[in-house]
């Protein structure tokens, strides 16, 4: 992967992180008064100037892992991980509810 396609990564990592807004309020975080000089960066019709890259990883923790590590290292948080595993601990009982319920609707009635 070039470095390109990572800066375009880590800017989309980071609107979603709602780090900022959009590309534009990226390149203020970045220092960039004028949008359009970000934007020719991001887009590689100018040079990666000297410390842009460590300046992008500086905003956030999963941007710096994601340089570091690929996009199999990015970190998340605890609070988010418990509540997930408990979203699907709910979702697994309302299966077996449900794979239950249909078990039960698809057996024979006795007779008497």
């Amino acid at each position: 992967m070039t470095d390109l396609q990572k800066i375009k990564i880590s800017v989309s990592i980071l609107t979603s992180l709602d780090v900022a807004k959009n590309q534009e309020e990226l390149g203020g975080l970045l220092g960039y008064s004028n949008k359009a000089s970000f934007s020719q960066i991001v887009n590689g019709k100018t040079d990666i100037p000297k410390g842009f890259i460590e300046k992008l990883k500086s905003l956030d923790k999963n941007v710096k892992m994601f340089w570091e590590n690929g996009f199999g290292k990015i970190e998340v948080e605890s609070e988010e991980l418990e509540k997930l595993k408990n979203e699907n601990a709910q979702l697994m009982k309302k299966i077996i509810s449900l794979q239950d319920e249909l078990l039960d609707k698809s057996k024979p009635k006795a007779t008497a």
